[in-house]
């Protein structure tokens, strides 16, 4: 469609500029121009919603660090509003656990996933959860680092990182994949037990606020 108006647009400039007498080389020129111009525009467009994702995800960083920072005195309110209420990422989750567990992470030397590059921000932590057994990445080798992480996979990271007894709590027929995880977490007593394992529970997104609250319960 978009090719289709580009050449009834060409078409239309050709007849104009043909009956002012203008040459056809010059007509190509100025549609190559025009092009040469659109696509600069829609580079620079991209690169400033680049840069404006970027800067996001550094200032949501910079405010997970200084949770941690200041975890023990401001107990959290160290956090902007703003950020505390956004939902975390998969790769902001590794990031929070590995950093409550005080791993040492090193940079990572290589793709940990096929979306998962050297020089990802988050490659270390994910190697390192990688190598801990507390995650796995999709069917197809991807680990999608920018998606929501849900309460479920959330659970199932901590249960591994703080190896809860999630055997127990296994069923012939689970009504979620991650009903186990969410039963060892309630009766560590992290979890309501008001709360019930079903899908619009543990499918739910989780955010700094919820994570942070689950991490400080382990402390008490």
């Amino acid at each position: 469609m978009k090719t289709r108006h580009l050449v009834l647009g060409i078409s239309v400039l050709l007849v104009f500029c043909l009956n002012q007498g203008i040459s056809q080389a010059s007509i190509f020129e100025e549609a190559a121009r025009r092009g040469e111009e659109s696509l600069r525009h829609k580079e620079q467009l991209r690169e400033t919603i680049k840069e404006q994702r970027h800067k996001e995800q550094a200032q949501r960083l910079e405010a997970i660090e200084n949770w941690f920072k200041n975890r023990q005195e401001m107990k959290g309110k160290a956090i902007k509003q703003a950020y505390r209420q956004k939902n975390l990422t998969r790769a902001e989750a590794v990031m929070v656990i590995a950093k409550f567990k005080k791993w040492n992470i090193a940079g990572a030397t290589q793709a940990v996933f096929l979306d998962v590059p050297a020089r990802h921000w988050a490659a270390g932590y994910i190697q390192s959860g990688k190598d801990r057994g507390l995650l796995k990445g999709y069917g197809d080798e991807y680990f999608r680092p920018e998606r929501e992480i849900s309460l479920g996979e959330f659970l199932t990271m901590l249960s591994v990182s703080e190896n809860f007894k999630t055997e127990i709590f296994n069923k012939t027929k689970p009504r979620h994949w991650a009903e186990a995880s969410f039963k060892a977490a309630q009766h560590q007593g992290l979890i309501s037990n008001n709360l019930q394992p079903d899908r619009e529970v543990l499918d739910s997104p989780v955010s700094f606020d919820q994570a942070s609250e689950l991490l400080s319960a382990l402390k008490n």
